[in-house]
Parts: C-alpha cells; structure tokens; sequence
C-alpha cells in the first residue's frame, strides 16, 4: 500500500484574491486514467470554474483538464 500525502494540486488564487471565501469543503470526484495524469502535471484551469449545491451534491463546473 503506497502513501499518499495531502497537498493541493491546483489553487484557485484569483478567486481568494478577489473574494471573500467562507466555509472550506474537501470533496472527491472520479476520474479516468488520462485525467490523473493531466492533473499531475498539473495541466488544469481552474481560472472560470464554480461549485454549485444542486440535491445535497457539489458540482464543479468549468473546470478544463487539458
């Protein structure tokens, strides 16, 4: 079993500079083989993206894994 430790792949600096941001939420989403490899190149925006709460689920919607 390999460890694996906390650490914050991608930030979204723009929106704490121009924000004020309340409650911290930690959340998973699935992902496929290609996508875990973009993110760990850390090849993602996150510029224009948003989580909105629709039936008690978060979804995070414009995210671009590229």
């Amino acid at each position: 079993m390999s460890k694996q430790k906390d650490s914050v792949i991608v930030k979204n600096k723009t929106a704490s500079r121009n924000f004020i941001l309340g409650d911290s939420y930690q959340a998973g989403i699935v992902l496929e083989g290609w996508e875990v490899k973009s993110l760990r190149n850390k090849k993602v925006d996150v510029k224009d993206c948003y989580v909105t709460l629709k039936n008690r689920e978060a979804w995070l919607i414009g995210m671009k894994i590229l």
